[in-house]
């Protein structure tokens, strides 16, 4: 699909799923937007006047379905909005139709005929038909871009459902649209004494059109007229009629085993929205062919169970063949499908932008998931922090709610360890096409192993910052890792062992030894009850250390991700 100059897509061009496809973003970031204009092409909608971004450029809505592109552009002339169709086909499609134009049916030449806006009645002779086609096809002005386009009304075949939250929770509409719209279409096509209903209509107008003009002329209006028109002849009447929608209303009620009727809206919302699940569900099932479903927040007011099995249905009737695009602004719906599938808008001022699907081939969604990166971190994350080791990877989320009160995912910040990062080069591939450099931070030591600095020349990111000689816990202060670690014991009811004393943890820190801190300070804790572990030792530093007994990197990196979000509240303290 293309959109431009449309709200606020200024220029939207967006590529669906065959199965389902989840569109997310903010508040006012065009979603709904989008299926509107959807509805428009499909629906043989008008566009309205506060559709235009610029009053001064057109809008162009191009929806591409099997090969054919159909397609509304509209434009404000001399203060009047003038909107014209086109339907574009392969130009392979309509050679084809141009030499075998001799050897179609009535029917499929009456159909061709409307697709052209050719005038066609019951009396509509086939070789003038013909010919009048031919004239169209045999325009080469048409053909371009491998496309043969023409202004057409024609509306895209086949079945198509648009639904919103509130239809999902009005039980009557939802029937309505889902089981009985393709049925209106259909009624025009009933035949009548030999002819369908929208050629008997077309009849009738002509009829009703010959004797307005016989009651015109009869009543002397030209006469009175040729005072002040001398030339006038004749005044002609030209009646329109569109096979658009009937209005079909509909109401629901459910029926006991008593008799007893009570309609559907009396029922609360859980019930309404369980009832349509189950007729969603039925129309996966019993649907004969593939349709178009465009959801716009289906699961609004639905609890996370109900999403679940929302999400079930919407994959039985995927598995049926058929397409579904669908809004929403749900965290669960969003990481429940698969990344490739996920679609984001995003506002830059006042301009609607989109970002496509991350390609499966960079980066499995299997790989995102084992780092524990959803979908909701992929697009949606202010900030991703990638660390070398468990300590830190424990540190950083206590740290950062202890001195701003809030959890660090409250801030879309995701801390991702380095090591779940089998392969370096798809990632970074992967992660860039979700989040500037600017916004990725790397936390290494001195001692940075080979995999680290690949990582970080891959990420282009300037945000390294370097913490320890060899690893995180030897940046810290001998004292402090004493304190915090038996601080840490005393509130797990656990006891220190002989070995574990300020002296001896101070001797650690000046002795640089062969073996890393971490494994040092394990062998001076044995006696403890209470084993030491990396992210242990990571929760007892984060939960003993005021912001300003931090190392220095450690301070400005906290600060840097808090940057923006929220006021420290325990700096200086």
């Amino acid at each position: 699909m293309k959109l431009t100059n449309f709200r606020k897509h200024k220029n939207t061009k967006i590529t669906f799923e065959e199965d389902l496809t989840v569109i997310v973003g903010e508040n006012d970031t065009g979603k709904s937007s989008l299926l509107h204009a959807i509805q428009i092409v499909m629906r043989n909608e008008r566009v309205d006047f506060s559709d235009f971004l610029e009053k001064e450029k057109p809008i162009e809505i191009e929806v591409e379905i099997e090969d054919k592109i159909f397609a509304v552009n509209a434009e404000i002339l001399d203060s009047r909005l003038q909107q014209t169709r086109i339907l574009m086909i392969p130009a392979r499609e309509a050679i084809k139709l141009r030499t075998s134009l001799a050897d179609l049916s009535e029917d499929k030449i009456k159909s061709t005929a409307k697709m052209f806006e050719i005038r066609v009645t019951s009396s509509s002779r086939m070789d003038t038909l013909k010919a009048n086609i031919l004239a169209e096809l045999s325009d080469r002005s048409r053909y371009a871009n491998e496309r043969f386009a023409i202004k057409s009304g024609a509306l895209p075949e086949g079945k198509s459902y648009f639904l919103n939250g509130l239809q999902f929770e009005n039980i009557d509409k939802f029937v309505s649209e889902t089981f009985f719209r393709a049925r209106q279409k259909d009624l025009w096509l009933t035949s009548i004494e030999g002819q369908t209903l929208a050629d008997f209509i077309q009849s009738k107008l002509i009829e009703y059109k010959v004797e307005a003009e016989k009651s015109i002329s009869e009543a002397g209006i030209i006469d009175i007229l040729r005072q002040f028109i001398p030339d006038l002849r004749s005044i002609e009447i030209s009646p329109t009629f569109e096979n658009k929608d009937l209005a079909v209303d509909t109401s629901v009620s459910l029926v006991t085993s008593e008799g007893e009727r009570q309609s559907v809206s009396k029922f609360g919302d859980g019930t309404r929205r369980r009832v349509t699940l189950a007729l969603l569900q039925h129309r996966a099932r019993s649907e004969a062919e593939s349709a178009l479903y465009f959801l716009d927040e289906p699961d609004t007011h639905l609890h996370v169970r109900a999403q679940n099995e929302l999400l079930d249905a919407l994959d039985s009737i995927a598995k049926s063949g058929s397409q579904i695009i669908l809004t929403t602004h749900s965290p669960f719906m969003m990481n429940s499908v698969d990344t490739r599938q996920v679609r984001v808008f995003f506002k830059e001022g006042n301009i609607v932008r989109s970002r496509d699907n991350i390609a499966s081939e960079s980066l499995r969604d299997e790989e995102f998931r084992r780092l524990g990166i959803e979908n909701l971190h992929l697009f949606f994350s202010r900030k991703f922090v990638i660390v070398e080791g468990e300590t830190e990877e424990a540190f950083l989320p206590i740290a950062y709610r202890k001195f701003y009160s809030r959890p660090i995912s409250r801030d879309f910040i995701k801390v991702i360890k380095r090591s779940g990062i089998s392969d370096v080069p798809r990632f970074a591939e992967a992660l860039a096409q979700c989040i500037k450099p600017d916004d990725i931070f790397v936390v290494t030591d001195n001692d940075a192993l080979p995999e680290t600095r690949e990582l970080i020349e891959a990420l282009k990111t300037p945000n390294v910052f370097t913490v320890g000689n060899r690893e995180f816990e030897d940046a810290f202060q001998a004292e402090t890792v004493f304190r915090a670690w038996e601080t840490y014991v005393e509130a797990e009811g656990g006891t220190l062992g002989e070995l574990w004393t300020s002296d001896e943890i101070t001797d650690l820190a000046f002795d640089p030894g062969t073996e890393k801190f971490s494994s040092r300070l394990r062998e001076k804790n044995r006696g403890c009850r209470v084993s030491m572990t990396k992210p242990k030792l990571g929760v007892a530093l984060a939960n003993y250390c005021q912001l300003h007994v931090l190392p220095a990197e450690i301070q400005t990196l906290i600060k840097v991700l808090n940057r923006g979000i929220s006021t420290p509240e325990n700096e200086g303290s």
